[in-house]
């Protein structure tokens, strides 16, 4: 995965995040929105500390790099 796709998947992590908890859900369907809110909020989080500890966000771009199976790509 690039560094585009990266940054692309945290903001629509995020956009899906914030999108649900404007909704205004009632009951058993308010419970599961939270959790959902809660699973997304923990997923960034993670990808943001791992990014972290292995130095993958140059201080000056401020945007993870992941690495696997292809080189790291900084545009």
């Amino acid at each position: 995965m690039n560094l585009q796709n990266c940054s692309t998947v945290k903001s629509a992590l995020t956009d899906l995040r914030e999108i649900l908890s404007r909704c205004h859900v009632t009951g058993a369907d308010q419970l599961e929105t939270s959790r959902i809110i809660a699973n997304l909020e923990a997923t960034i989080s993670s990808i943001e500390e791992k990014s972290s500890a292995k130095d993958d966000i140059p201080a000056h771009r401020a945007v993870p790099i992941i690495q696997g199976l292809t080189a790291p790509a900084i545009i």
